[in-house]
């Protein structure tokens, strides 16, 4: 089941608000600079400001800019 762009970037929104997200690639990366340094497979842009999703170990993971690269698992 493909989850829309907008599904995602609501559940990046949900994860990050519960503390769910972590800083990941290093401050000055773009989301999908980050993505590819955390080894982040199948990387696809998902909004227009950037963000990205991405696979690693089997989890769905959502990689967007919150003043530096910030990545929320959005399903495992």
């Amino acid at each position: 089941m493909k989850i829309s762009d907008a599904e995602l970037m609501r559940l990046w929104r949900e994860g990050n608000d519960q503390g769910h997200g972590y800083a990941i690639g290093d401050e000055d990366m773009s989301p999908r600079q980050a993505a590819k340094d955390g080894g982040l497979e199948a990387i696809q842009k998902i909004d227009p400001e950037g963000g990205v999703v991405g696979i690693l170990d089997g989890d769905i993971i959502v990689v967007c800019d919150a003043n530096g690269p910030w990545a929320v698992t959005v399903q495992d």
